[in-house]
C-alpha cells in the first residue's frame, strides 16, 4: 500500500491484490465543512452526485409496505442465500433415504396403517445422521407435526445400523429413557409401540409413587408397566 496527500484534506491511497489495483479516498473535513453531509445526502437524491457502479432509481424497499410483500418480492434471493450459507444434513431433492428409515417407515405403515409424510422423513434422516456424527440432535417444530414418530424413527434406524455391531460382539439389547411430561407418557409409547420393532416400553404407572414390583437379582424394581414385545 501507498498514500500521499492529493489536496488540501484529502488523501488517497493505492492498494495493490492479485487481481487488481484498488483506489481508497479519505476525506478529511474541517469545523466549517460540517454541512457536507448534507450536501452529499442532497446531491445523491437528486443525482447530482453519483456513485461509479451503483444502480440510479427507486429504492425496491420504498415499495414493500408489509413482511408478505417482502418475502413476494425477495423471497426466492433470500432462499437462495441461505442455501448458500447453510448446507442441510439432507436434502431430499438430490438424496435418497437411507434403508433403515425406509424399513422403519414400512413398519410403520404396517402397524399404525399410514406411512410418514415426505417431509417428516427428511427430518428423520437428517436426525439420524447427526445423530451418528454426534450422538445429539434437536427437532424444532410446531405441535402436531409428528416430532415424536419423527424422533423415533431417527433413533430406530440409528439402532437398526448399530445392531449389527451389537451381535457381532454378542451383544443384543440396549436400553433407552426417554423424559417427557407425565401426561405424554402413554402416548409416547403409543407412537414408540408403532414405530420401532422387537421393542419392550415401560412407563412408571401413575399414583404409585416410589412403590415396587418386586426385589430381584439386581435389588428393587420400580413399579413399571410393560407393553410391546422383546426378541
Amino acid at each position: 500500500m501507498s498514500s500521499r496527500n492529493c489536496k488540501r484534506g484529502i488523501s488517497c491511497g493505492h492498494f495493490k491484490s492479485l487481481s487488481r489495483k484498488l483506489e481508497a479516498w479519505l476525506l478529511r473535513c474541517e469545523e466549517k465543512d460540517k454541512n457536507i453531509v448534507a450536501v452529499m445526502e442532497d446531491g445523491l437524491k437528486s443525482g447530482a452526485i453519483s456513485i461509479p457502479g451503483a444502480t440510479v432509481g427507486l429504492n425496491p424497499l420504498d415499495e414493500i409496505n408489509s413482511i408478505t410483500e417482502y418475502l413476494n418480492t425477495f423471497g426466492v434471493t433470500v432462499a437462495e442465500r441461505i442455501k448458500k450459507l447453510f448446507v442441510p444434513l439432507f436434502d431430499p431433492a438430490t438424496e435418497s433415504l437411507s434403508p433403515e428409515v425406509l424399513a422403519i417407515n414400512q413398519y410403520i405403515e404396517d402397524h399404525a396403517g399410514y406411512p410418514l409424510y415426505d417431509a417428516q422423513l427428511a427430518v428423520a434422516e437428517a436426525i439420524k445422521r447427526q445423530l451418528e456424527r454426534s450422538k445429539v440432535g434437536l427437532i424444532v417444530a410446531e405441535c402436531g407435526s409428528g416430532k415424536s414418530k419423527i424422533g423415533a424413527v431417527s433413533i430406530a434406524a440409528t439402532a437398526a445400523g448399530l445392531l449389527s455391531h451389537q451381535m457381532s460382539v454378542k451383544v443384543s439389547k440396549t436400553f433407552n429413557l426417554i423424559l417427557c411430561p407425565s401426561h405424554v407418557t402413554e402416548k409416547w409409547v403409543r407412537e414408540l409401540e408403532e414405530t420401532v420393532p422387537n421393542a419392550l416400553f415401560r412407563r412408571p404407572l401413575q399414583g404409585k409413587g416410589p412403590g415396587w414390583l418386586h426385589e430381584g437379582p439386581g435389588g428393587h424394581l420400580p413399579a413399571v408397566e410393560s407393553r410391546g414385545a422383546s426378541h
